[in-house]
């Protein structure tokens, strides 16, 4: 090429990559209307200022949507904003399986992208506010930032649609007074507390979907997670992130490894919808469910859930005894990911054998589904002058209340018995452990025990036993072996359990009974009768009392008590010494 040529190629290229810079750089960003910052048609000076204002004046709090125990449907949300693409997908499959749902957007993305807000707008979707961002625990952040967060999404949202929302939400946060205050600063007049939270990578099949909606509990809301809660860091000078940053556009699958494949949140929610079509769960908007106020950091009930709306007479006692149980014991849905993240990742290490110098033994029962074989044994335990702890699973006391009630006004322990399922979560378990709790409250006992009787337990069950403040209990021994199913004498039991060396029960034994596992009913009685009289009535031991005259009953003698009163009991409880703590000398 001459030098002529070159020289001209050179000037062309320069020449082109001027009217580039002027055509994308030059021109006046407010004439574009995907431009993301818009800072004149998303100005909010006004908006703070009028709502400090409100703020000072001390404005009532606003109040919250939460789960509604007398109805026979949940609400759905989608926290975040989607993709135009999967807009029109999650649209269409809602209009296809007749599902309401309400969509939290995030300010952000709105923004960029007026498309799916828009789309969700026209047809006639519920739109909250999900902060701009999708901020984490506004409840920690400044008064100034969480107003930011809360008016520039409401006013992304009226710009975009004519309206601006009058409901929002925001992930892992705890609905405190101040914070509700300043929602009603910014136009807010309610917060939505979520009590079932769906995890997109364990919906993998329509059967797990399936197992999933069946533990819903009825009255719930559940969420859908779009966007990922964004966390506030603080700024500290010289600290640079180690993980490179990637950016994720929208529809794109980024893959960083075949550990962190995510499934589709369109096949996730059809899957969601499916199951609970077959299930027959109907869905309700969220503002048709309970609004509650926020006082002294409990919930009271708001006279709109009105007695008089509740038509038949089963809703009627529903109502009342929630109502009542509401105020007495704090029954409000509870927000799994705040408690979670609260718990610190604390796992709950079954207990199998209670530290104690307390001359007790600990029977406890789990498979209550044959009520003439429990009544048997609350009959044996009466006899003995003993009693146990009961595991009840929510199938339990679901099919038989009254014999939960019964075990409950015998004197009996009961915890709560958690079932072994294929596709169990940390949410999944939090909200089955909640159901069983507040169905034992509300019969007049407070449980402080769970177990899963049977199955593999997984680090996420222990962890929500952990995180739900409950006290995990295994068995030390446990009457329940595979070859046992068929046996007919409890002797054969007995050989198979202790063999020939084991003479006696030690202090702080728990022993533990299926009731629903051997093909003879009466079989787990005669077991327990002939432990406490093979194993346990031949330990006593000496002491000055233990002359007949002084003490006829031989009080010294081991007794079978519920697992709480022995673990509970400090004054027999010790622990032993770590090394750490063993003075060198």
């Amino acid at each position: 090429m001459s030098k002529k040529k070159l020289l001209i190629a050179i000037t062309i290229l320069i020449i082109a990559a001027i009217c580039g810079y002027l055509y994308f750089y030059g021109t006046n960003e407010s004439t574009y209307a995907d431009i993301t910052d818009l800072n004149n048609e998303y100005n909010i000076d006004n908006e703070l200022t009028d709502a400090q204002q409100k703020l000072n004046s001390d404005i009532k709090p606003a109040q919250i949507y939460v789960d509604s125990f007398d109805k026979n449907a949940i609400a759905l949300t989608f926290d975040g904003l989607p993709d135009p693409t999967t807009t029109d997908r999650l649209l269409d499959l809602l209009d296809k399986y007749q599902i309401k749902a309400t969509f939290f957007v995030d300010g952000s993305t709105a923004a960029k992208d007026n498309d799916s807000l828009k789309k969700i707008y026209q047809r006639k979707y519920p739109i909250g506010n999900y902060t701009y961002v999708g901020l984490a625990e506004l409840d920690k952040i400044p008064t100034e930032e969480v107003l930011a967060q809360l008016l520039k999404t409401q006013k992304v949202i009226k710009v975009t649609t004519g309206t601006a929302p009058d409901i929002f939400k925001a992930p892992r946060t705890i609905y405190t007074d101040k914070l509700l205050k300043i929602a009603a600063a910014a136009g807010l007049n309610a917060a939505v507390k979520t009590n079932v939270y769906v995890n997109p990578d364990t919906l993998t099949t329509d059967a797990a979907a399936e197992s999933f909606v069946n533990q819903i509990i009825p009255g719930s809301i559940v969420s859908v997670p779009i966007a990922t809660p964004v966390n506030r860091v603080k700024y500290e000078p010289g600290k640079t992130d180690e993980k490179p940053a990637f950016d994720k556009q929208p529809g794109l699958n980024v893959n960083m490894s075949d550990d962190n494949k995510h499934q589709n949140i369109v096949d996730v929610t059809e899957r969601l919808l499916k199951a609970l079509q077959k299930r027959s769960m109907p869905t309700e908007y969220i503002t048709d469910f309970r609004l509650v106020n926020q006082l002294n950091n409990k919930y009271s009930l708001n006279d709109t859930a009105s007695f008089d709306a509740v038509k038949t007479f089963t809703q009627k006692m529903v109502f009342l005894t929630d109502k009542l149980f509401f105020k007495k014991a704090f029954a409000a849905a509870q927000d799994y990911q705040v408690i979670r993240q609260n718990n610190n990742s604390i796992k709950a290490a079954p207990i199998n054998l209670i530290l104690t110098t307390e001359p007790a033994v600990c029977f406890t029962f789990a498979g209550l589904s044959k009520p003439s074989v429990v009544y048997s044994i609350l009959a044996q335990l009466k006899q003995m002058n003993a009693t146990g702890t009961f595991f009840v699973m929510k199938n339990d006391i679901d099919k038989n209340p009254q014999l939960i009630q019964t075990i409950i006004n015998s004197g009996n322990e009961v915890g709560v018995g958690i079932r072994s399922l294929k596709n169990a979560d940390f949410y999944s378990t939090c909200s089955e452990i909640d159901y069983v709790q507040n169905r034992l409250k509300s019969m007049g006992a407070t449980p402080q025990l769970a177990m899963q009787p049977w199955g593999g337990i997984t680090d996420d069950t222990r962890e929500a036993v952990s995180a739900m403040g409950l006290t995990m209990i295994g068995s030390y021994v446990s009457v329940v072996k595979s070859n046992m199913k068929d046996y007919t004498s409890p002797q054969q039991v007995m050989q198979e359990l202790f063999g020939k060396y084991v003479y006696s029960m030690g202090r702080g034994w728990i022993v533990y009974f299926r009731l629903d596992y051997y093909t003879d009913d009466s079989l787990a009685g005669k077991v327990m009768d002939l432990i406490k009289r093979d194993k346990i009535n031949n330990i006593a031991y000496n002491s000055f009392y233990d002359d007949p005259r002084i003490n006829p009953n031989n009080d010294s003698a081991y007794s079978i008590k519920s697992v709480s009163s022995v673990l509970f009991n400090k004054t027999y409880r010790y622990k032993f010494a770590t090394e750490n703590k063993v003075p060198e000398q």
